[in-house]
């Protein structure tokens, strides 16, 4: 799991604030820039995985309009169901 430490200094004192408050409201910030880090890097291996997935989907249909196309040219050429059109398609593998 990816986990970082972050500190968050205060640039200005804030004498309103107890210390106890003060580390409370400090580590809600860096609690806070944890999540968003994480965040940041989980949308990234998001959008890495759907271009991966939007590229295999290119990838296999363009198989499959390849497969059909030979099963088309088959039957075109006079040959019948069940008589060996290409390598490829269900009709030929029955």
């Amino acid at each position: 799991m990816f986990a970082k430490v972050v500190r968050v200094r205060q640039l200005s004192p804030t004498p309103r604030l107890s210390k106890q408050a003060e580390r409370l409201v400090l580590n809600v910030a860096a609690n806070q820039a944890a999540i968003g880090l994480e965040e940041a890097r989980l949308r990234a291996e998001q959008y890495r995985i759907t271009k991966d997935l939007d590229l295999n989907v290119a990838q296999q249909s363009k198989a499959l309009i390849s497969v059909s196309d030979e099963r088309k040219k088959g039957w075109q050429n006079g040959k019948s169901q069940g008589s060996e059109c290409c390598s490829f398609c269900v009709a030929c593998l029955v």
